[in-house]
């Protein structure tokens, strides 16, 4: 009965946390976007050169993104990859016009990391600012950084999982949502905060010296989690841009049970690639936040079945707050309100939230024992 009650507890207080957090980034991105609206400082002179890596890419998603990026006078790289053996990616590419160019990776070997390194060397760019096929940036996310006097290291626009919003199903709304919540909850603030945490590989501006200074990992899962690890520890923190790289998410739970098994992964596996100078006290309480990733929901599906009538009501009244919470992250970024099927979506993932990193553990287990490799696994889009 004592683990009941320190669960509820313990709910109460990270729903708390995550509510302050909220209001601190809506707090930070109105008044960042009120500068600079207000401001008549926008032509700081910047060399920045647009980044995305593509694998296997459908057609239709290559000429959506040439047709969305045309708007702008940066020269967009597509970096292809000879792992893509007939690399229809650069047949289709060939048969589409527009503001790009592309570079290719030569090797069949090796992921996003390694084309990413290979295109930064390729280049001699100031800055290389990372997208995914399907990120759709609010454009003064690079206009902000032109604006900015400082010429920053590195520049983290968040994201928003809205893209597929009004077409998407029950699920992926309600998936959008929650996501959209960690990032106002949690990344932002721990951004803005300087604590020891990750950075997101799409939406990401980086100086070319920080770039060849960390080349992403090749040999993790989540390259992004790990270079946002390892600048940390040496002192350099993102500059937060007050606009959104809008993306999608999986059309399902399958395949969102396997990406977010591959984001617990990286963050598992995080004391591989850094080193924390005995400085313990960062990765302890970041392990903390990650096996509550893995049994928040578990524990509190268990306490509720196994709960009092008093603890249970408590359970339920913290869990409604919590709802509050995440209406209060929908009003922020979709600006209208939800239908109930929404809701029905967003409990729904918030149940399932734990068994994409349960996924993930049991195939980095498996692989750990050589039964089934497990590397980077492509989200379909």
């Amino acid at each position: 009965m004592y683990l009941i009650y320190t669960v509820t507890v313990y709910l109460f207080v990270r729903t708390i946390q995550q509510y302050i957090g909220v209001l601190h980034s809506i707090r930070y991105l109105k008044r960042e976007r009120e500068k600079f609206y207000s401001s008549e400082n926008r032509e700081v002179k910047k060399d920045i050169a647009i980044l995305i890596p593509i694998y296997d890419e459908p057609k239709r998603l290559l000429k959506d993104a040439v047709e969305f990026w045309k708007e702008r006078e940066e020269t967009l790289y597509f970096i292809t990859t000879a792992k893509e053996m007939e690399c229809q990616s650069c047949r289709y590419l060939n048969e589409l016009s527009g503001n790009f160019k592309t570079i290719h990776y030569p090797k069949n070997s090796g992921g996003k990391a390694e084309q990413l390194n290979y295109a930064i060397k390729s280049l001699n760019a100031q800055y290389y600012a990372i997208f995914d096929i399907d990120s759709r940036p609010e454009f003064e996310v690079l206009d902000y950084i032109y604006s900015d006097e400082v010429n920053r290291e590195i520049y983290q626009a968040p994201t928003l999982f809205t893209g597929n919003f009004y077409k998407g199903s029950i699920f992926s709304k309600g998936n959008g949502i929650f996501q959209s919540r960690r990032v106002l909850a949690f990344e932002i603030p721990s951004w803005l905060n300087r604590d020891f945490s990750y950075l997101v590989g799409h939406g990401l501006i980086v100086r070319s010296d920080v770039a060849e200074k960390f080349p992403f990992v090749g040999q993790t899962v989540t390259e992004d989690l790990i270079f946002g690890y390892q600048t940390n520890l040496d002192g350099i923190y993102p500059k937060v841009v007050p606009f959104f790289d809008i993306a999608e998410v999986p059309k399902n739970s399958i395949r969102g049970t396997i990406q977010t098994g591959r984001w617990f992964v990286g963050d598992l596996t995080l004391f591989k690639f850094i080193q924390t100078d005995g400085n313990i006290r960062k990765l302890l309480f970041r392990y903390l936040h990650i096996f509550e990733w893995l049994l928040g929901s578990f524990v509190v599906i268990i306490a509720l079945i196994f709960g009092t009538e008093s603890t249970n009501i408590t359970i339920l009244s913290v869990l409604l707050l919590y709802i509050v919470l995440l209406h209060e992250t929908a009003n922020t970024i979709i600006k209208k309100r939800l239908s109930l099927s929404v809701y029905i979506g967003i409990i729904y993932k918030a149940t399932i939230n734990g068994i994409g990193p349960l996924y993930g553990l049991i195939r980095y287990i498996l692989s750990q024992l050589g039964v089934l490799n497990y590397g980077f696994e492509k989200t379909k889009k």
